[in-house]
């Protein structure tokens, strides 16, 4: 498809090759702080729960936090994250760890989509197996000597019944502070 010199058609065949262009005529590397300020704008607009958009700044804060807010995003390789994912291990349970690599991949396959940053690193993130707790239910008995205990009441006796007594009119109010003399 031949195009004519003087045409304001800045199409190319190759332009879909990263790194086909000069290295000046592309724009500016997106920061990792810079991008989540996007990202987290655009899951306000979407509509996302205020408590959601804390939960991503919590994490996504923390990793710019630790791996550096003025870094291109880009520049975010897989080892690096893994390692940085390791020590969370550390201080973290296993289902917070892997809540983190949730959210990171959420935000890779965001700027990826939005055609921000291609994010790799992001995506090619895989969750960590969770290892699952079950909860022994308390038995009867066990149950019953926990009730007892918090109400003072031997086994087998009824439990006894609170009585609340409404405090007088006034009780709860301070009197005012007068000046020393």
């Amino acid at each position: 498809m031949a195009r004519a010199v003087d045409s304001s058609d800045l199409w190319a065949p190759d332009s879909w090759l990263p790194g086909a262009w000069a290295p000046d005529s592309q724009g500016p590397r997106l920061s990792l702080e810079r991008a989540i300020e996007l990202f987290t704008a655009a899951k306000a607009a979407e509509g996302a729960s205020p408590k959601t958009i804390v939960w991503y700044r919590m994490v996504l804060g923390r990793a710019a936090r630790d791996l550096g807010a003025e870094r291109a995003l880009d520049a975010l390789a897989g080892p690096e994250l893994r390692d940085w994912l390791l020590k969370l291990r550390e201080t973290l349970a296993p289902i917070s760890v892997a809540g983190y690599v949730r959210g990171l991949k959420v935000f890779g396959n965001w700027c990826a989509a939005k055609e921000l940053a291609q994010a790799k690193a992001l995506r090619s993130l895989r969750r960590p197996k969770v290892p699952h707790k079950l909860v022994a239910p308390l038995t009867d008995e066990a149950l019953r000597r926990l009730l007892d205990g918090a109400l003072g009441a031997r086994s087998g006796d009824p439990a006894p019944v609170p009585r609340y007594r409404p405090a007088p009119l006034g009780a709860g109010r301070l009197a005012p502070r007068r000046p020393a003399t």
